[in-house]
């Protein structure tokens, strides 16, 4: 109920600037994503592994994410991986007057990780490389809901990330509306 039981995705992208005066630099990439079922009825894993390369020149925006909680950064080659356990925590069926109606309450844990490698520069000059391992782990409470009576679905919540690298825990807003639901 919260995610598939059983599914995966394979994403091989590839994108450059067609020939002509711009030359913003390839981008190739792969993704995949395994959904497998919890330890619990409507309880589901997820498992993420991906790789990104970068060509020379300005850069397309990466396809792969970074570790939640962590800040993007412009690398050259990406190698990440996630694992996620999502599962209920409540279904409340509350509605508030006309303003919402909260259906469920999920949560999910996780555990992010990536290694990358971005270019040192000096003044517009690339003097070399170096090399990142970033980490995250933490929790997703999200409400899945409905504002103002309209029928399309919204997910409202919030993420706390802790970074081991550097020691702190960050919280994040989580906000998305769900069109495909019509």
């Amino acid at each position: 109920d919260v995610q598939p039981d059983w599914g995966w995705i394979a994403d091989i992208n590839y994108r450059h600037s067609p020939s002509g005066e711009l030359d913003i630099g390839p981008l190739a990439s792969f993704r995949l994503q395994n959904y497998w079922p919890g330890f619990m009825k409507n309880h589901g894993v997820t498992t993420c592994l991906g790789g990104q390369q970068r060509g020379n020149g300005p850069y397309f925006g990466d396809i792969l994410r970074m570790p939640r909680g962590w800040p993007t950064y412009n690398s050259n080659r990406m190698i990440s991986s996630c694992i996620e356990y999502k599962m209920p925590l409540l279904y409340p069926d509350l509605e508030v007057g006309k303003l919402i109606y909260l259906r469920r309450i999920k949560t999910a844990l996780f555990f992010d990780h990536a290694w990358l490698e971005e270019n040192l520069t000096n003044n517009g000059k690339t003097n070399g490389t170096i090399q990142r391992r970033l980490t995250s782990a933490g929790v997703d409470i999200t409400f899945d809901s409905n504002l103002l009576r309209f029928y399309t679905p919204v997910n409202i919540g919030f993420r706390t990330s802790y970074l081991p690298e550097i020691s702190d825990i960050r919280l994040e807003f989580i906000f998305s509306v769900d069109f495909r639901s019509f």
